[in-house]
């Protein structure tokens, strides 16, 4: 399945339905390339991709496509590429930073997608 695609998506939300987080927090994700891609990461009661953000974000991050892949194949994590600025932060970004445990919960749910997606 192709990265960032409708069924990689659905994957990634059957893959994080089990979870059971601590932190409610809405995370607005752009993958910038030629064609960017937006989304929100929802945690909390019902943790899922949402390609389709109806909600507000608190926290906005914005990074490449190449970032995003090196991400999802567990090459570097969030908190590494916003030390190398390769992530662009806005919003409440001390409730990132207090959702750093969830989101490793979140990483650690998507890892096994990352042999079946196609970069």
């Amino acid at each position: 399945m192709q990265y960032l695609s409708p069924e990689w998506f659905n994957a990634a939300n059957e893959a994080l339905a089990v979870l059971e987080l601590d932190k409610q927090l809405v995370v607005g994700t752009t993958v910038t390339s030629s064609e960017s891609v937006a989304f929100n990461l929802s945690l909390g009661d019902s943790t899922r991709l949402d390609p389709t953000p109806s909600v507000e974000p608190q926290v906005s991050i914005e990074y490449s496509y190449e970032t995003a892949v090196a991400i999802s194949k567990g090459e570097t994590n969030i908190r590494e590429a916003i030390l190398a600025e390769k992530i662009n932060l806005g919003g409440d970004t001390i409730k990132l930073a207090e959702a750093s445990k969830d989101l490793a919960k979140v990483a650690k749910a998507l890892e096994p997608l990352s042999a079946k997606t196609v970069y």
